[in-house]
């Protein structure tokens, strides 16, 4: 699949093609494959555009997402009791992603900071470097430090 070259250059020129409608869409396929590589690709893209931004800045996806209501449907994905740990750690990395400086909305606050802190301790390095990164993002929003302090 494109969207795991490591080439931020092809991510970029995806990008432009504009794959989230679709992307979000395979996320209610009832083949747990298919929802693994969109949920896996929308991930990708967003950490091409997280790793080329400043971090004291919004994400430059978020509003394209929240446009397409695809910040509900990546939720609704973390959310849904038949999802994989894949898919549901996935999920919860592309919300990090997402609200970088921004408050997560109160339904989701405490379920994805927790979600995320547990992957602190995850056996995948990655997922472990990725969960401590997006934290640090979104703890910069007092709201979300809030919710983060609560729970230590």
């Amino acid at each position: 699949m494109l969207t795991f070259s490591n080439d931020i250059k092809i991510k970029l020129l995806l990008l432009e093609l504009n794959p989230y409608p679709a992307l979000l869409r395979l996320l209610d396929h009832p083949d747990e494959f298919v929802v693994r590589r969109a949920i896996s690709s929308i991930y990708n893209l967003l950490l091409a555009d997280t790793n080329s931004t400043p971090s004291n800045t919004q994400h430059p996806h978020f509003e394209v997402m929240q446009t397409l209501n695809g910040i509900q449907k990546i939720y609704k994905l973390f959310c849904n009791e038949r999802s994989n740990k894949f898919n549901k750690d996935r999920s919860a990395l592309c919300l990090g992603r997402l609200f970088r400086l921004k408050e997560l909305p109160s339904e989701m606050k405490t379920i994805t900071v927790d979600h995320l802190k547990s992957l602190l301790s995850d056996q995948d390095s990655q997922i472990r470097e990725a969960s401590y990164q997006i934290l640090q993002d979104i703890v910069q929003n007092e709201c979300n430090l809030k919710v983060w302090m609560l729970s230590i």
